[in-house]
């Protein structure tokens, strides 16, 4: 049986910081810490998992659904926050296509579902979008607005439920595709740091060498 193919796409990214939140968070931080950990959790799965990015670089949209069309994925789950200039706005959001198939309006559904019932935050709604990541996917596609950046509850919830937001997710992906979830009870998703373009590795220092060093160099000095 052919493995089924998710895209995990971290929305932003680079020059393209998303929005900014409380104390100067980031939008595009908090889409890639979190598209990275749910394609690790995804993984341990028989399925193959595809991240638009892993990295702080801009992606543009059109990279994004060229790379899950041309995948031929399944699935196509795009993660983002939302911002607004009343800080008192909350809550998550479900968006898909404004002709969506079946699948994906159930797909939407579910999300909301295995949220709500298991974390104490409020779904501010569940609509259609004509975003272009909705638009030109060949696939099922949905885009999760994770809370408001702008709002610190939010960012709370975010925050202290992140591991167990992990989870929902990634069983409402798994269940709808099919996928058994026989490993879900100890896998357990750890946020990796993103990794730095063009960041050479600085490797360990050599405490001995270094002091030896300085003992010469105060030798030769006296």
């Amino acid at each position: 049986m052919n493995r089924k193919i998710i895209v995990i796409d971290a929305g932003h990214g680079g020059r393209d910081s998303g929005a900014i939140g409380v104390d100067g968070r980031k939008e595009k931080v908090d889409n890639l810490k979190f598209s990275i950990a749910l394609a690790k959790f995804l993984k341990q799965f028989n399925v193959d998992v595809i991240e638009t990015r892993r990295t702080d670089v801009f992606v543009s949209l059109s990279e994004r659904t060229n790379t899950a069309n041309n995948a031929k994925a399944n699935l196509f789950i795009s993660t983002h926050r939302n911002a607004f200039t009343n800080p008192n706005s909350n809550g998550y959001e479900t968006i898909f296509h404004t002709n969506p198939s079946s699948a994906e309006n159930q797909l939407a559904l579910d999300f909301d579902n295995n949220i709500t019932n298991k974390i104490p935050w409020t779904l501010r709604r569940r609509f259609q979008q004509n975003f272009q990541v909705l638009r030109n996917t060949n696939m099922t596609a949905v885009l999760l607005e994770l809370g408001f950046i702008t709002n610190a509850n939010d960012n709370r919830i975010f925050d202290e439920n992140f591991n167990l937001l992990i989870r929902i997710c990634a069983s409402t992906i798994l269940r709808h595709l099919g996928i058994s979830e026989t490993k879900e009870e100890t896998a357990n998703p750890v946020f990796e740091e993103p990794e730095k373009p063009n960041e050479t590795k600085r490797t360990k220092p050599n405490l001995k060498r270094i002091l030896r060093k300085i003992i010469n160099a105060k030798r030769n000095t006296r």
